[in-house]
């Protein structure tokens, strides 16, 4: 069991990504599971002087989910295997397009970064680890903007930015809080904050001031909670709007980056979605009794990403339960949800539900064609990873076929 810590600079923060090894039970098969939980240890608590406007009552509406939307399984196209001509793929911790034939992926046991085209083909390895200049000690998020590469590194709290080549252009040390997921936006980086503490969550930066210019959302008991699961939540952007998620809450909003105001994009009532209110303090619970905090999450529900297309907007959950059964979970009564919206109406036209494959929610991605998913294969012993894309093409097609 390998235990990573990343720590601010004043050190009085301390936040763990433990990795546990597990069997899971899935339709009567047993499958390796890693699951990443995030515990926070400390809190750090501060002022910013920073802008916050909001507008919640415009345009937006509450929309009931009924079965009417509902696809049963996840169709997919495979893609791709990824290809490992010019090194050894460790265990993928991140992934983002560049563009529309290439994207990125992080790598942890080794770190490294690789540069792929959707033919599965290797065509860059940015391998800079340690601690100086242009390196990284855990890449753990990564992301493609304007034929650029940004590197999070969870261990330094810094954000790298390289070219195609891989060569470092140039690197951000004055972050002092660990993070979810982060965008790109002109000069502004958007960061989904994660830790216990009551402060907000989004995050916006200017980077060539280095100041923070934004922030926005206010946690619950819940929040906190259901934040031990690593990429809880959910941010991604569209043009000149940021669109989050809320790890509790079936809901998501947007910021208009221009003007830096927010407001309520859309709110759903699904019976499939339900979070148990949390009345004692969420912290006493994660830092004294973890088995409690553990199973808190296995039982309720859970907004774990945020993607857009070209012409959606899709928010993916995670409902029913898991338990722990001591050396493995069960996760027979666990599955994926995806709601996927219209991004110029706002309507839900469609769900997807799953049973649960992996529980690597950070190797999802999104490009103006549509959902993909990097997954685990493994294939006479030797595990490899394939790139699928999620085709709602033919969610599309049955659901109109059966309205008919």
């Amino acid at each position: 069991m390998q235990l990573i810590c990343n720590r601010s600079e004043d050190r009085s923060q301390s936040i763990c990504l433990l990795p546990l090894k597990k069997q899971v039970i899935l339709k009567d098969m047993k499958i390796d599971l890693l699951t990443s939980i995030v515990l926070i240890n400390t809190i750090i608590s501060g002022c910013h002087s920073v802008q916050k406007k909001e507008n919640l009552n415009g345009g937006n509406h509450e929309i009931e989910v009924n079965s009417k939307y509902e696809y049963s399984g996840l169709p997919v196209k495979n893609i791709c295997i990824l290809d490992e001509n010019i090194d050894l793929v460790g265990t993928i911790s991140s992934c983002d397009f560049i563009d529309e034939s290439h994207y990125v992926v992080a790598t942890v046991n080794p770190a490294s970064i690789f540069i792929y085209t959707l033919k599965g083909e290797q065509i860059r390895e940015i391998k800079k680890t340690g601690s100086g200049p242009f390196e990284y000690i855990n890449p753990s998020i990564v992301r493609g903007y304007n034929k650029k590469i940004y590197v999070w590194c969870s261990q330094q709290l810094k954000l790298t930015v390289y070219d195609m080549e891989g060569n470092g252009i140039k690197e951000y040390a004055f972050f002092d809080k660990a993070i979810k997921s982060f965008e790109l936006w002109e000069d502004y980086v958007i960061m989904y904050v994660s830790g216990g503490y009551r402060d907000n969550f989004i995050k916006i930066f200017d980077l060539e001031k280095e100041q923070e210019v934004f922030a926005a959302g206010e946690k619950t008991n819940e929040h906190i909670m259901l934040s031990l699961m690593y990429m809880s939540g959910g941010l991604s952007i569209s043009n000149d709007t940021a669109y989050y998620g809320i790890p509790d809450k079936l809901l998501l909003k947007k910021i208009n980056l221009r003007n830096f105001t927010e407001e309520l994009f859309i709110t759903l009532k699904d019976r499939d979605f339900f979070v148990t209110p949390v009345t004692e303090e969420p912290m006493d619970i994660i830092n004294k009794k973890r088995d409690k905090a553990i199973d808190y999450v296995g039982k309720n529900s859970i907004v774990m990403g945020v993607f857009v297309t070209s012409k959606h907007i899709i928010m993916k959950t995670e409902i029913g339960e898991f338990i722990n059964k001591g050396n493995y979970y069960d996760q027979s009564k666990r599955h994926n949800k995806f709601y996927y919206f219209d991004k110029m109406t706002s309507e839900l036209i469609f769900t997807v539900k799953s049973p649960m494959e992996s529980n690597n929610n950070s190797l999802y991605m999104s490009n103006k064609d549509g959902l993909y998913h990097i997954r685990e294969d493994i294939n006479k012993e030797d595990m490899r990873y394939e790139l699928l894309k999620i085709d709602d093409d033919v969610v599309l097609s049955s659901l109109h076929t059966i309205s008919q």
